[in-house]
């Protein structure tokens, strides 16, 4: 089935909704195909992972006065490898006149990842005004989505186990 994603409301301005949207984003549901192989489980945690690496690069250099568009081109040469390509884009359409919010938007479009959805919609929200505690957010969404892939891999990990226990009594 195609991967839902976080869709949000382009009027929110308050960051209480945002942490309500973090809560229901900490009970998302993997897809069952995702927890079938061990390249699954690690590809994608390992993408939440990287999402969540670049989230913190990116709000501690927000902290630094860099701006939105500052931070996101400080650290696109140092974001996790399997982002960079991902984040050149975003600049290069950033540079080549598409807005910051919709470069945002087509970022989260080809990560396709629930994470990215997350991140998106905080710095869209920030855009239009409500960047009142952004670091406080961005800080909630890295550590939600490192949770998340700790989560997975244990899960995964606890399933293999039991897995091969059962080949082994058979």
């Amino acid at each position: 089935g195609a991967q839902e994603h976080f869709v949000w409301n382009p009027d929110f301005s308050n960051v209480v909704q945002l942490r309500g949207m973090l809560h229901q984003f900490d009970s998302l549901r993997v897809e069952p195909k995702l927890v079938c192989n061990n390249r699954g489980v690690a590809s994608y945690a390992g993408r939440t992972e990287a999402i969540a690496s670049w989230v913190e690069s990116l709000r501690d250099t927000m902290a630094a006065s860099r701006g939105l568009e500052g931070a996101i081109v400080a650290t696109a040469a140092t974001a996790p490898i399997e982002l960079r390509p991902h984040l050149h884009e975003l600049i290069f359409e950033i540079g080549h006149g598409v807005s910051v919010r919709d470069a945002l938007v087509n970022l989260a479009e080809t990560l396709a990842h629930p994470v990215a959805d997350m991140v998106v919609a905080t710095l869209v929200m920030a855009i239009d005004g409500d960047a009142t505690a952004i670091g406080d957010v961005l800080d909630d969404l890295a550590g939600s989505s490192r949770e998340i892939a700790a989560g997975l891999v244990e899960v995964h990990s606890s399933r293999q186990s039991t897995r091969t226990s059962i080949r082994l009594s058979l």
